[in-house]
């Protein structure tokens, strides 16, 4: 008869072996269930970015005569130092595009005209909430004029804060993750919102320019809140290199070209019922 012998030493090593991997093996898989995912990263410029708009309407001529060719001289040198959106307001306008804003309940083109100071006529060119003195002779004089406006507010160094954002997209749905940091100690009530722009948006305008359906410049979609004015921020007093992130989230059109679509976020100082710009961010 044939017998076995068995090392019961280097049997047990062995088993304590085997069952050393296979909790190892659970640890990691357990590690791995754990893990969540990382948030995004937000970049930000340490300059001040404004905004300027176009104060225009469907129905306004001269906004299809001279107004056409200085606000697309203006927006495109400024590409990346300001946010830019054509603002279509009452007067002046058939209310086209504030027809198609994302929400039926307010109206964004409507709120900033009338946060902004007096306008007067169709066209005019706003930043950051005051109208723009136009200089110069010519068209071109007066882009130059915008252009070295921008280019001041620039290159001032005395920041409050500044926005960044990330975006992504699901279906027709757009997401835009959101961060203010503040860079000085900031005492107030503060907002920030998330806006739809659309450039080469078509639609009816009055002038030489214009026609039946024409290709407008940056046409202002809307805001991505339940208002235009955004989430609060904080109201009262925070401090230098204070974070806060918010989400924006709205369902685009099947009407809007989703390859033409821009966003803009706007931090705002709010006083009494108006809206003061901080800083902007912009994709443009």
């Amino acid at each position: 008869m044939k017998t076995t012998t068995i090392n019961l030493g280097k049997y047990l090593l062995l088993s304590f072996l085997a069952i050393g991997m296979t909790l190892s093996s659970c640890k990691k898989e357990d590690e791995k269930e754990d893990e969540t995912p990382s948030g995004p990263t937000f970049t930000h410029q340490m300059k001040k970015i404004p905004y300027i708009y176009k104060h225009t309407g469907e129905t306004c001529y001269y906004c299809g005569d001279w107004g056409w060719p200085l606000w697309i001289g203006a927006a495109d040198d400024n590409v990346g130092n300001a946010l830019a959106w054509g603002n279509y307001g009452t007067g002046f306008s058939d209310g086209t595009f504030r027809g198609q804003e994302l929400s039926t309940s307010f109206s964004t083109n409507e709120d900033f005209q009338n946060n902004s100071a007096a306008m007067g006529g169709k066209p005019s060119f706003v930043m950051n909430g005051n109208k723009i003195t136009l200089t110069g002779a010519t068209i071109q004089d007066a882009i130059n004029g915008i252009t070295a406006d921008v280019a001041a507010i620039n290159a001032d160094s005395d920041i409050d804060a500044t926005a960044a954002f990330v975006t992504s997209w699901e279906g027709d749905k757009l997401k835009v993750e959101t961060q203010a940091k503040l860079h000085k100690q900031l005492i107030g009530n503060y907002f920030m919102s998330a806006y739809v722009i659309e450039n080469k948006a078509k639609g009816p305008q009055s002038g030489p320019n214009g026609g039946a359906s024409v290709e407008h410049h940056y046409v202002m979609r809307g805001s991505m809140h339940t208002d235009t004015w955004g989430q609060e921020l904080f109201n009262g007093t925070e401090e230098a290199d204070a974070v806060f992130e918010k989400t924006f989230e709205a369902t685009i059109p099947s009407t809007y070209v989703k390859e033409n679509i821009s966003v803009g976020v706007i931090i705002w100082r709010k006083n009494g019922t108006k809206y003061f710009w901080v800083n902007c961010a912009t994709d443009q």
